[in-house]
């Protein structure tokens, strides 16, 4: 099974989280983030929260804190290529990094460490709707373009024995379109869906949202457009017919 989750939060931590002199910065929340683009190419982010005074101690301890946490994550994302985000929102200071993905088969390789090789219900390769695999799938109908993503959060517990430190943990996905099915939370923006997850939880995630075809739609009112005309075009037809006979028949 993967650790990404754990590894990630001890690896922070260790790195940083305590020096010689004593100083330490816990980790206080931890973040992941989803955007699809229509053609599924988009970016992920993972980010990890200090308070904002604990930061400042690690500030006065390394020379540039930030990329120090940022390489750490990314070594254990197994990502070569990021880049990195920090800033302050809610009394936290927040470092994210992010990587563009081009297509679904550059998606799974980004998040392979935060995925289980297991079947058993922990977001793998296994099948079920209580505990769906990582998969994100897009159906195109005459009509309309329909985007699934369904994933399992791991349970922290569940991937490390070694630590009894719980972090609040976020996943925030947005897929084109219209949501039209969830089991998270929609957020004010109305585009962005949220879950919630921590040291025991198994959560499933499913988002699924749907675009409007606009050449599909177009072409079918131009069908029904040429066949209301083609209706009336046929009864007018029959009615001069209609017309034309009678008269024939009054001049005889």
């Amino acid at each position: 099974m993967k650790n990404f989750w754990i590894v990630l939060v001890i690896v922070g931590v260790l790195s940083l989280g305590f020096t010689s002199c004593g100083n330490f910065a816990p980790i206080q929340e931890v973040q992941r983030t989803i955007v699809f683009n229509e053609d599924l190419s988009g970016e992920v982010g993972f980010g990890i929260a200090y308070n904002v005074s604990d930061f400042a101690i690690l500030k006065s301890s390394y020379d540039d804190p930030v990329s120090l946490i940022a390489a750490e994550m990314a070594k254990v994302a197994g990502w070569e290529f990021f880049d990195t985000v920090a800033s302050e929102a809610g009394g936290y200071t927040w470092v994210i990094i992010t990587s563009q993905f081009s297509d679904p088969a550059e998606f799974y390789d980004l998040l392979i460490n935060a995925t289980s090789d297991e079947t058993t219900g922990v977001g793998g390769t296994g099948t079920g709707e209580e505990l769906p695999p990582l998969s994100i799938e897009k159906t195109d109908d005459f009509l309309r373009t329909r985007y699934k993503f369904t994933w399992t959060l791991l349970a922290q517990a569940a991937t490390s024995g070694t630590t009894n430190e719980t972090y609040p943990g976020t996943l925030r996905v947005q897929l084109p379109g219209r949501i039209i099915e969830t089991n998270g939370a929609i957020l004010s923006d109305g585009k962005t869906v949220s879950w919630e997850w921590g040291k025991y939880d198994y959560v499933p995630v499913v988002l699924v949202t749907e675009t409007k075809n606009n050449i599909g739609l177009l072409l079918t009112i131009l069908a029904a457009s040429f066949l209301c005309l083609s209706t009336l075009a046929a009864i007018s037809a029959i009615f001069l017919f209609v017309r034309r006979k009678k008269q024939i028949k009054g001049k005889v």
